[in-house]
């Protein structure tokens, strides 16, 4: 005959030491102290569902993500020196780096990856109340990741006066500083490239072409076509005194947006050897 005895079931004593840190270490708290600007713009990090379990103790489960928050935290603590903008016209996050006093570029996938060091840092140090398997998992989801870094395109976004001006920031482009008082690649283009030819006319979409290898083979950050078209207009209206027409005939015979009387100084777009 089996004998049974009761086990006796030992509950671990947690002090008031441990209740303490670990709601230092709850999520919210962690990304609060980390981040404070953010937390202060647009709320805790996450929605968290709060409360004591069966036998009192406090929990912490972080249930949803504050995709503004995060997309704030990106662009660093200026106070500190550290700071990261999105520039508009290149589509392209940029990074201060004070060891060089400049911004240099960086990658949405790199962002994502310093999103995601955070989340498993902050589950690390959080403590035994905190459920981390969301910060493990869940919001380290690749749709999580990048839907902070489109949110971010809009909240560090800067303008096309960022990098240029006696006010402007310098940048590192391709291994060179470039002085925010260096002229744009766009004037550059105009100034090298464009020359005055009366029979001639040259339309906006094969201005561009040339000067995106004009920018690729010197080692110039180009536009995008839509900021190209706007600003390059006044620059060739200065230098030229040409305006914008509707009546240029492209390529395939259509006509369309260009200049009359202007067109390239060389056949091809060469190295000039910038300095």
């Amino acid at each position: 005959m089996t004998t049974l005895t009761k086990a006796k079931i030992r509950v671990p004593k947690i002090t008031v030491q441990d209740l303490e840190r670990d709601t230092i270490n709850d999520p919210n708290i962690w990304f609060a102290k980390m981040f404070p600007e953010s937390k202060d713009r647009f709320g805790p990090a996450f929605l968290q569902l709060t409360g004591d379990d069966m036998i009192g103790l406090p929990r912490f489960v972080p249930l949803e993500i504050n995709v503004d928050f995060f997309a704030h935290a990106l662009g660093g603590d200026r106070h500190l020196g550290h700071r990261v903008v999105y520039y508009q016209p290149e589509e392209t996050f940029y990074f201060y780096d004070p060891r060089l006093g400049c911004f240099c570029p960086t990658t949405e996938a790199k962002l994502a990856a310093l999103l995601s060091s955070y989340l498993i840092q902050c589950a690390q140090e959080s403590g035994g109340l905190v459920e981390v398997a969301p910060l493990f998992t869940k919001f380290r989801d690749i749709e999580v990741l990048n839907a902070v870094i489109r949110r971010a395109r809009a909240l560090l976004e800067a303008d096309s006066s960022f990098f240029s001006g006696e006010q402007g920031n310098r940048r590192m482009i391709d291994g060179k500083i470039i002085e925010s008082t260096a002229k744009a690649s766009y004037e550059l283009f105009v100034e090298k490239e464009l020359v005055k030819i009366d029979s001639s006319a040259i339309t906006v979409t094969d201005a561009f072409h040339h000067y995106f290898t004009f920018c690729r083979l010197n080692a110039l950050a180009p536009l995008s076509r839509q900021e190209f078209a706007s600003l390059v207009a006044e620059v060739v209206r200065v230098a030229f005194g040409c305006g914008v027409r509707r009546d240029v005939r492209g390529r395939n015979g259509k006509q369309t947006a260009g200049w009359v009387g202007l067109g390239l100084r060389v056949p091809e777009t060469s190295v000039l050897g910038l300095s």
